[in-house]
């Protein structure tokens, strides 16, 4: 969290617990129209003239809610927000029992002060910084508005939790095999390489970035295709173990004796989504929807082609079927089942997780007269065998 020179609303709060008011009467202290005045001057020329930025559907109160979601032992729920104008700019407060306040200014500073910041006035960034987190968690703070099937509070064991997933350094070596069904049937192997990499901004978030390939090739009708696909991933970790999903950016080439693709894509979830498959109970299903902001441009045998940008979305229905074992080309695997329906589609998904790793061992999508079987034929973890 970055502390800000700008005026802070908190000062305000000092002023509010003395007054007990909304406004400044004119019985307030000396000391605290001087304090007032003082952070007022912190801000310097940009003071007096901030005002509200444009409305975003997580403002002061989506704020202020949130925090005391995430810090509950600092700002325990109860306190109503107070609005108090000062000098023409408004301020939004709330004063808590324990003697902590926390408020926002009109343009979206975020403020501290109390014995949680040792009674030093400190900033604690802007609302924009906060924005994925807030949504992320927003079921969890307004669990009666939550869509069907929120998440549960813990993770299933079917997967990695965040701060282990999401550890610099992890590097994660897959082999696949790959074959369809139907008018399309092919055959083909893929191998993935996947290194959680480093801390970076993303979309105005700060993110976690996996970078990953995807290389290999299939044969259909004695024509083979050779694919080369680079990714980043990015992701954050949020309450319980769960994961962020912020986006990606993916530049992929494709090869074929008719010719050449190649495609940049950049993906922003709008908003972000957690994976909360990974908190459901067996026969317990969670529907969402995935709406997302996509950039995309290609280049079709060295001839580019316009740039599109686009907002996409997709409702999908994810089901935690049961924990079983099962035998992948030899091996046996400890696994929970999935399965993925999404609106308007005829194709289900089933997905076999490695339990206590989420890594997909077995993935199976069935559509109109086609199948598509994705099997681990070998794999490993930082070094050490699945």
């Amino acid at each position: 969290m970055k502390a800000l020179h700008t005026l802070s609303l908190l000062s305000l709060a000092i002023l509010l617990s003395a007054c007990g008011g909304g406004r400044e009467p004119e019985t307030t202290p000396q000391a605290v129209r001087d304090l007032v005045t003082a952070m007022h001057d912190q801000g310097g020329s940009a003071g007096p003239n901030r005002r509200a930025q444009a409305q975003t559907a997580v403002g002061a109160k989506e704020l202020l809610d949130w925090a005391e979601y995430r810090y509950a032992e600092s700002f325990p729920k109860g306190p109503a927000s107070i609005s108090l104008d000062y000098q023409g700019v408004t301020y939004t407060v709330r004063a808590y029992p324990n003697g902590n306040y926390l408020g926002v200014t009109e343009d979206g500073g975020i403020y501290g002060l109390g014995p949680f910041t040792n009674n030093n006035l400190r900033g604690f960034g802007r609302i924009a910084d906060y924005v994925s987190q807030i949504q992320a968690d927003s079921c969890y703070v307004y669990p009666d508005t939550c869509p069907t099937n929120p998440p549960n509070n813990t993770l299933n064991g079917c997967t990695m939790a965040a701060s282990d997933a999401l550890k610099l350094g992890n590097r994660l070596k897959l082999e696949y095999t790959v074959s369809t069904t139907g008018d399309a049937a092919s055959t083909g192997q893929y191998t993935l390489d996947t290194l959680v990499a480093q801390h970076t901004p993303f979309a105005g978030s700060s993110a976690v970035q996996s970078t990953y390939t995807l290389s290999g090739s299939s044969t259909a009708a004695g024509v083979t295709t050779l694919s080369t696909i680079a990714g980043k991933d990015y992701a954050q970790e949020a309450a319980y173990g769960l994961i962020l999903n912020l986006g990606d950016e993916v530049e992929s080439d494709i090869r074929t004796p008719q010719g050449n693709l190649q495609s940049t894509v950049r993906t922003v979830y709008a908003p972000a989504y957690l994976n909360s498959e990974f908190t459901l109970l067996p026969g317990q299903s969670l529907t969402r929807t995935v709406g997302a902001r996509v950039t995309s441009s290609s280049v079709i045998n060295g001839v580019p082609t316009q740039a599109t940008e686009r907002d996409q979305s997709h409702t999908e229905t994810v089901t935690y079927e049961l924990r079983e074992n099962i035998s992948v080309l030899g091996r046996s695997y400890d696994s929970c089942r999935y399965r993925e329906t999404r609106a308007n589609s005829n194709e289900v998904t089933t997905t076999w997780y490695l339990y206590g790793k989420g890594i997909p061992v077995r993935t199976r999508v069935v559509g109109s007269g086609s199948e598509e079987l994705t099997e681990l034929k070998s794999g490993s973890l930082n070094g050490t065998p699945l």
